[in-house]
């Protein structure tokens, strides 16, 4: 299952970006609705960092120097399939997720693109 989408939903649970909602908004202007950005502005919602770590508590393994991070959650995330409502017209930026050539990108436990062999044990492990 290493490498694969298992379709676990933490990637879609809790989302990390490096924009904030006004941001996010500008862009999508400029972009249009065809982008990427016009998605995240229709779809994704502010949450907090608390509420983040409640939904993916591996998020707190992020380095702390890294950019700016705003969550989100996304309005097309069912909780009740745990997939995405319309996963055949996700922006590039959730098709392209997760980027593994980034030693940043961070996984649940139980993510398929978690390297089984890392023996790496997250804060909430015992």
């Amino acid at each position: 299952m290493e490498n694969k989408c298992n379709k676990c939903g933490s990637c879609c649970k809790a989302i990390v970006l490096s924009y904030n909602k006004e941001e996010i908004r500008e862009r999508a202007l400029k972009e249009g609705k065809q982008g990427d950005f016009y998605f995240a502005y229709k779809n994704f919602v502010s949450i907090t960092e608390e509420q983040a770590l409640k939904i993916n508590p591996y998020l707190s393994e992020w380095p702390k120097d890294q950019e700016k991070k705003f969550y989100y959650y996304c309005k097309q995330f069912s909780e009740y399939t745990n997939q995405c409502s319309v996963y055949e017209l996700r922006p590039d930026l959730c098709k392209n997720y997760p980027d593994l050539s980034k030693k940043e990108a961070f996984y649940s436990k139980d993510c398929g693109f978690n390297n089984k062999n890392n023996k790496k044990k997250y804060k909430w492990e015992k």
